[in-house]
């Protein structure tokens, strides 16, 4: 009776999670069709604070989403925003080549803006952070981490069984031979996932939203500082309240009020 009870109560539990989920799923297709049709209408500003309202939301990861949010923030002139929310679509991990290309292009269009506006040319590539990678780095991410872990697991459990074999049938030909293979393939493997673990830049981005924003070589208003463009991308370096310590492409490090500032 007690095991029956129980199972009851984790159906019914289970129920009104998917109930939650699937409401939820529900409101933020109705906010979106309502975000969209403003957008159409021209009512960027609704648009946007819908848009903005779903970004926000947990768990949200559309593409599109970004993607509309991005011209809506386009349309209302804040670059930077638009950037981000455009950046934020890229790293969603779609594989959906025309909602990437949209996107793509959506950001050089925003970025030659930028450039128009800062008398900058038309390179746009002052706007990327782009960290320079060594020897370590090239050579373990030549496999992708996921496959690279896959191999070596496979390799592995192959070395374990043909070192089992070769105990339990010593006088089987090939076994030695096919042992000292994939272990050798297995170690390969290991050291390119551990190479690639150590190597591997857990560096947070984020893009300047402001548009008057000054590089502060320290974190008070009155500190010196360098002008920074808006849609600028930096490293992160440390987030406080109301500074953010950030590293510019060229090496330089700085203060940006954090407000002005939002990561990737």
């Amino acid at each position: 009776m007690k095991t029956l009870l129980v199972t009851v109560a984790t159906a019914c539990c289970l129920l009104m999670t998917v109930g939650a989920v699937s409401a939820d799923h529900q409101n933020h297709q109705e906010t979106f069709q309502a975000a969209n049709s403003h957008y159409a209408s021209g009512e960027y500003d609704m648009a946007l604070k819908l848009y903005q309202r779903l970004a926000d939301a947990n768990n949200v990861h559309n593409p599109v989403l970004f993607l509309n949010l991005g011209n809506a923030y386009y349309r209302t002139g804040s670059m930077g925003r638009a950037i981000h929310s455009y950046r934020r679509g890229v790293r969603s991990g779609t594989q959906d080549t025309r909602i990437l290309e949209s996107l793509d292009q959506n950001i050089e269009v925003a970025r030659a803006q930028l450039s128009d506006r800062y008398r900058s040319g038309s390179e746009n590539r002052q706007f990327i952070f782009e960290d320079a990678t060594g020897m370590l780095y090239t050579v373990t991410h030549v496999i992708e981490r996921g496959l690279l872990t896959t191999l070596f697991l496979v390799f592995w459990c192959m070395f374990c069984v043909a070192l089992i074999l070769r105990r339990i049938r010593p006088h089987l030909k090939g076994v030695g031979v096919s042992a000292l293979t994939v272990g050798i393939a297995s170690l390969l493997f290991g050291l390119m996932l551990v190479g690639q673990i150590l190597s591997s830049d857990e560096t947070t981005l984020g893009v300047i939203v402001s548009p008057e924003i000054s590089l502060q070589e320290a974190p008070h208003r009155e500190a010196n500082g360098q002008d920074i463009p808006e849609g600028l991308e930096v490293k992160v370096l440390e987030q406080r309240e109301e500074w953010t310590h950030v590293e510019l492409a060229n090496g330089r490090e700085g203060f940006v009020p954090t407000e002005s500032i939002a990561e990737l």
